[in-house]
């Protein structure tokens, strides 16, 4: 039976090449932690503005 690479981690790093399509194409990965940063502010300006 050939095991499948699907649910295996690379062992190579991604080249420039096709780190540039990635982000061309919107296929990037991004931190969780920006998201909840950005929400986080934008709530906290939000209660100062009104308050």
């Amino acid at each position: 039976m050939a095991e499948s690479e699907s649910g295996q981690e690379k062992t190579e790093q991604a080249t420039p090449k096709k780190l540039e399509q990635r982000m061309e194409s919107g296929q990037f990965a991004r931190s969780t932690e920006v998201n909840t940063l950005v929400l986080m502010t934008a709530a906290i300006l939000g209660l100062t503005m009104v308050a």
